[in-house]
């Protein structure tokens, strides 16, 4: 069920009644419900059993390192928890790997969630949203091995359980810490109109970032990275450069709508992105984009896990390099995830390498500003090509080809085709899609100039809140007006909108 669906908005205007009808200490038990029915009908509804075993173990372990009565027995149990979430997240992801004979047995019993690929390899269906919410599960055994403050053994396992499965974060994040989670949950939620305001909005931004700029680029953007061989330079190079704003509108809207779902129940999530293309650095980006994981590898694995910067200059490189690589396959298996996170790491280790040396500064001031963050945009699209593409084959085949055969004619005529495809379309529909998402991208980009120089990254949406009335309603029917346009224009179908570049891991 995804966010951007009639059902989905049926079923959250339900559920939100139900919260705030029942008595409070039922509301758990409505958002409990909500989500675990919000994951059972979901496209792997049997793997909903993982959710809640991923939580019960976690949850027992939990207790038992607060019961521990020795530093032995406690890390034990430690070890048990974080070892039980590590072990079904590599298994669900890398099976086709170490158990191919597995897999291909499954499938001969026609096992519902046994696949077979192109190639004819069979591998067992990812549980939607393991790498979330095993991580959610992670942070909680290992803020307890810390004795991080506020990280507290949770008696209370519906709570834990609505922590590990709530349905606005289980399919995309962002990534909580059950020190921050568990204590609202715990916490008595009562209707906060201005809270419950700043989340409308928040959905009403998302919803216009993933359907109107993200679901409108995808239409030219598929295509080409479905057969790069047809297609030459401009058309390329134009689809490397939208393929970057498709990923952060498509990524950082469904992030948007679900920390707005979740204020609509009191409940505040982590924010997950912070206008990441004004980054002047690589070091920079990973501070803006895809917080929530960035935070997290950050303070679990290059400080907790390999020591960070404390055991040396040279050490402290091999960190980074080593924590993108484990990002980059985080996010899949194969090569193109390999080298995705190892560039990014070797960006990072440059950066850190010619910092140090008193020859870099991550944030320059005046007019360097501009040409550093265009070189971070187009370095960080070039990587992001090798992420998208099918094979590395291809991959390189788009970042190689997009420099030869450079005429402004071919580009017309195969971009008019691309748009084609989407819409059945007359010139007219042609020429209104292009008006169209050059003022939706256009939005984008000033909406987060604005926050960036004006707000210092403060909240976008809680500061509309502040304008004047006149031009809130007018902002807010020109979102809407461009949502449903974009429903339009895509023939009046789901097909771009439900899908969602993150919602696999």
């Amino acid at each position: 069920m995804s966010f951007n669906t009639i059902p989905f908005l049926a079923f959250l205007a339900l559920t939100v009644v139900l919260h705030y009808i029942v008595p409070r200490r039922g509301r758990n038990l409505v958002l409990l419900a909500a989500s675990l029915a919000f994951y059972l009908f979901g496209t792997t509804p049997g793997f909903v059993v993982f959710v809640v075993l991923s939580a019960f173990v976690t949850w027992s372990c939990g207790n038992r390192v607060a019961a521990a009565e020795s530093p032995r027995s406690r890390k034990r149990w430690i070890w048990l928890g974080a070892g039980f979430q590590i072990g079904l997240l590599c298994f669900f992801k890398y099976n086709h790997l170490v158990f191919p004979q597995l897999a291909g047995w499954l499938g001969s019993l026609n096992f519902a969630y046994a696949l077979q690929n192109a190639s004819g390899a069979w591998r067992i269906m990812l549980p939607m949203g393991i790498s979330y919410y095993s991580f959610q599960c992670l942070t909680y055994v290992l803020d307890l091995a810390k004795r991080k403050p506020g990280a507290v053994p949770e008696r209370s396992f519906v709570d834990f359980l609505l922590f590990v499965s709530f349905f606005p974060q289980i399919i995309s994040g962002p990534i909580g810490w059950a020190c921050e989670l568990l204590p609202q949950y715990k916490a008595k939620r009562d209707f906060d109109r201005r809270i419950f305001t700043d989340g409308l909005r928040l959905m009403l931004i998302g919803f216009f970032k993933k359907i109107a700029v993200a679901d409108m680029l995808a239409m030219v953007i598929n295509p080409v990275f479905a057969d790069q061989s047809a297609y030459t330079g401009f058309t390329l190079m134009a689809t490397v450069v939208l393929y970057a704003f498709y990923l952060y509108c498509d990524f950082s809207g469904y992030s948007d709508i679900a920390r707005g779902c979740a204020a609509l129940f009191g409940i505040a999530l982590r924010e997950n992105f912070n206008t990441p293309y004004l980054s002047t650095s690589f070091v920079e980006l990973w501070r803006r984009w895809h917080m929530s994981l960035s935070n997290w590898l950050r303070e679990y694995v290059y400080i907790g896990l390999l020591g960070g910067n404390r055991k040396g200059q040279v050490r402290k490189y091999f960190n980074v390099l080593l924590t993108f690589v484990i990002s980059g396959l985080w996010h899949g298996v194969g090569l193109p995830y390999f080298i995705w996170g190892s560039l990014q790491g070797l960006f990072q280790m440059a950066e850190n390498f010619l910092r140090d040396r008193g020859r870099y500064t991550l944030e320059p001031k005046g007019w360097r500003f501009w040409p550093r963050a265009a070189l971070v945009f187009l370095l960080n699209a070039w990587t992001l090509t090798i992420f998208r593409a099918p094979t590395l084959a291809d991959s390189v085949a788009i970042l190689t080809r997009q420099f030869t055969q450079l005429s402004l004619s071919d580009f017309l005529s195969q971009f008019n085709a691309l748009i084609g495809q989407g819409f059945n379309a007359t010139p007219l529909l042609v020429a209104a899609y292009v008006v169209f998402c050059c003022l939706t991208v256009g939005v984008v980009i000033a909406a987060d100039l604005y926050r960036y120089f004006r707000l210092r990254g403060a909240c976008l949406a809680e500061h509309l809140g502040t304008r004047r009335v006149w031009l809130r309603w007018m902002i807010y029917y020109g979102m809407l007006a461009c949502i449903m346009a974009a429903f339009l224009m895509q023939n009046g179908n789901y097909v771009g909108s439900v899908s969602f570049a993150y919602g696999g891991f």
